[in-house]
């Protein structure tokens, strides 16, 4: 049987109802806001079920990996997995293969590795361009990664990063999805992002996806556009998708992909120098947006 994070095609319908539930205090991983990270998510409406796990958290006080926290689909899916060959495409400079990053496979001599994963959105508001996201999103969040923890999210590998937001573009009229902050001053969102690596008791477990931008760094900052409902009733934990997503380093320029740098570039006329310069303007046209739809605006 051929593990679900292989060219799986989910609801994002569905994926909201059965997703992320209240937050279950504990203590930080270190590094980052303190106390932001929390170890565990329960899903909504399944109480016994865990969304989000860190590494740590799974570890038994023996070092071995606690099974009955996680999700049958994740075992399932690791030992599945352990079935496929991986390819190599190349090799490192000390010799070492590189591996296909595109599709799920065993890692020899590590574990399990999954690919990328595909959801189909239910009647999705047009994305293709730069000028549709700013029409349609549901979020539109510009933060800081402060902190990022490694565990599994829902039933796959994945890292959890901290965002310490600095600006959330209002959302469309009529709709209430605010996030409920804890307090006014830990203006804290999650982002469940394709990219992980850790061994727990000799399990080793992957998670890639190279359509994304690499993995953001303590310090990075990070644009996203999300057309969907967050994915927890506090609407704290996104997951957007790879072409929805803008990464800058400190200091850095913004390096979107090509299709990022279209749409940049038809709505701005040419790519601007800073992730902040494209917020601004997103900001500045989503207000306009709002404005015009009333029906007050000139």
């Amino acid at each position: 049987m051929c593990p679900k994070s292989i060219a799986r095609s989910v609801s994002l319908f569905t994926l909201t109802l059965v997703a992320v539930g209240a937050l279950v205090s504990a203590a930080n991983a270190g590094g980052g806001d303190s106390g932001a990270n929390q170890r565990l998510f329960f899903r909504a409406g399944e109480p016994d079920q865990l969304a989000w796990v860190s590494a740590e958290m799974a570890t038994t006080e023996d070092g071995l990996i606690d099974w009955s926290l996680l999700s049958e689909d994740i075992r399932s899916s690791y030992e599945e997995l352990q079935k496929w060959q991986a390819f190599a495409i190349g090799r490192n400079e000390d010799g070492t293969p590189i591996y296909d990053s595109g599709y799920s496979h065993a890692l020899p001599g590590f574990g399990s590795y999954w690919g990328p994963s595909y959801y189909d959105g239910i009647n999705q508001p047009p994305s293709e361009t730069l000028d549709d996201l700013v029409s349609n999103a549901r979020y539109i969040v510009e933060g800081v990664v402060t902190d990022r923890e490694q565990g599994f999210f829902i039933d796959e590998p994945m890292t959890l990063l901290t965002l310490r937001v600095s600006r959330i573009v209002a959302p469309k009229q009529g709709d209430n999805i605010l996030p409920r902050f804890r307090t006014p001053v830990t203006n804290v969102l999650y982002v469940a992002y394709p990219s992980a690596r850790f061994t727990i008791g000799g399990h080793g477990f992957a998670k890639g996806d190279p359509s994304y931008p690499p993995l953001p760094e303590i310090g990075d900052s990070i644009l996203f556009f999300e057309l969907t409902l967050a994915l927890d009733v506090d609407r704290l934990v996104f997951r957007p998708d790879a072409d929805k997503v803008l990464v800058q380093s400190p200091g850095g320029t913004l390096d979107p992909d090509d299709y990022q740098k279209e749409w940049i570039e038809t709505h701005n006329r040419g790519v601007p120098a800073t992730l902040e310069e494209v917020a601004e303007k997103v900001a500045q046209d989503r207000a306009f947006e709002s404005i015009r739809s009333t029906g007050s605006g000139s």
